[in-house]
C-alpha cells in the first residue's frame, strides 16, 4: 500500500526530499498479488502425501500470515529474522517444528533453516524463483525452481518446473527425493524402482492408444 500526496512546484526541474512538505493527501494505491488458483488444492495434496510445507519469505509477517490463511495453511505463530538470529541451531530446530511461517528473513536465514532441518534427518526440498533464494536452493536436498525464475535461481536448482504449478509429476518426485546427491540424477535408482517407474509411464502413455476398455473407463484419450 502506497500513500499518494502532491503539491504544486512551479519552476522546479528537480525534486529532493527537502521538497516533501505542505503536501495534500490524494489517496492510497493498493497492490494485490493473489495466490495461484490451484495453490490451495496443491498444498492439500502435499499434506495428503505427508509433505510438510514451510513458508520462508522476506515479506511482511502480516502479509505472509494472511496469504497462508487464505491457502489453508496453519499459521498460529509467525517468526521473523530476529527470532532466527536469536536462536542457536538446537532451538531453531524446535522453532521449525512449531512454525509454518518465517517472514522478514534474509537469504542467509533461509539457507540456515534448510540446513538445520536437514540435520534433523528429514529430506528437504526448497522451492524458490528469486536471486535471494539461490543459497537455500543449494543448501536443500532438492532445489526446485520454475522456468520463469531468475537465471541465478534456475542455475542453483536441481529441478526446473516448466509451469508455475506445485503439482510436480509424481514420477519425477520419486527420483528427486530418494537421494541426497546433488544434482539428483548422479545417484542411480535401484533396479526394482527403475523398471517399475518406466513401466508405469509406458502403460500410461500407451493405454489411450489401445482398444482396451480400461482406457475408456478412466476417460483417457490419445493426444491430438
Amino acid at each position: 500500500m502506497i500513500a499518494v500526496a502532491t503539491r504544486d512546484a512551479p519552476g522546479q526541474d528537480t525534486l529532493t526530499p527537502a521538497d516533501e512538505h505542505d503536501l495534500a493527501f490524494r489517496g492510497l494505491l493498493v497492490f494485490l498479488d493473489p495466490p495461484k488458483a490451484g495453490a490451495r488444492d496443491a498444498l492439500g495434496r502435499l499434506a495428503e502425501l505427508g509433505i510438510t510445507v514451510k513458508v520462508l519469505t522476506g515479506d511482511n509477517p502480516a502479509v505472509a500470515a494472511k496469504l497462508c490463511a487464505d491457502l489453508g495453511l496453519p499459521a498460529a505463530r509467525v517468526l521473523t529474522g530476529a527470532d532466527v538470529e536469536a536462536a542457536d541451531d538446537a532451538r531453531l530446530a524446535e522453532l521449525i517444528d512449531q512454525t509454518t511461517i518465517f517472514a522478514r528473513i534474509s537469504p542467509q536465514h533461509k539457507a540456515r533453516i534448510v540446513r538445520v532441518q536437514r540435520r534433523s534427518g528429514l529430506d528437504v526440498a526448497f522451492l524458490g524463483d528469486g536471486v535471494n533464494d539461490a543459497i537455500a536452493l543449494h543448501a536443500a536436498d532438492v532445489g526446485i525452481s520454475v522456468d520463469s525464475a531468475t537465471d541465478v535461481a534456475k542455475d542453483a536448482a536441481d529441478v526446473l518446473l516448466l509451469e508455475q504449478n506445485l503439482a510436480i509429476p509424481q514420477t519425477l518426485v520419486i527420483f528427486a527425493i530418494r537421494t541426497r546427491r546433488v544434482p539428483f540424477f548422479r545417484s542411480h535408482p535401484s533396479l526394482p524402482l527403475l523398471p517399475a517407474a518406466l513401466g508405469v509411464v509406458s502403460v500410461g502413455a500407451l493405454l489411450p492408444a489401445t482398444p482396451i476398455p480400461a482406457a475408456r473407463l478412466v476417460t483417457l484419450r490419445s493426444p491430438g
